[in-house]
């Protein structure tokens, strides 16, 4: 089995994400630009960039499988830019929004 590195597989979902949203009517070279531009502008796009990890949430008080879906929570915020991908303001969002 080959392991694909994570920037193909953020490719691969990107071009999901699309094929969604334009029920499959998709221009590839549209598509290589939007990664391109995702990439190049160092946008937050997976749970190893954002500011907080796991060891944050569990002095926060959180356990097991809630640590992965509130870092999914908080990584769609920062995606949407709903939150500033800023450790601060994470752990804020986080403390009331437990």
């Amino acid at each position: 089995m080959r392991l694909i590195d994570k920037n193909t597989k953020f490719f691969i979902e990107v071009y999901a994400q699309v094929q969604i949203i334009n029920q499959n009517n998709v221009n590839l070279a549209e598509l290589f630009n939007i990664y391109d531009s995702i990439i190049s502008s160092e946008s937050c796009y997976c749970i190893a960039q954002l500011a907080v990890n796991g060891d944050d949430l569990i002095k926060l008080g959180y356990v097991g499988k809630n640590i992965k879906q509130k870092l999914d929570e908080l990584l769609n915020l920062v995606i949407e830019n709903k939150l500033l991908n800023d450790k601060s303001t994470l752990i804020e969002y986080l403390k009331n929004h437990g």
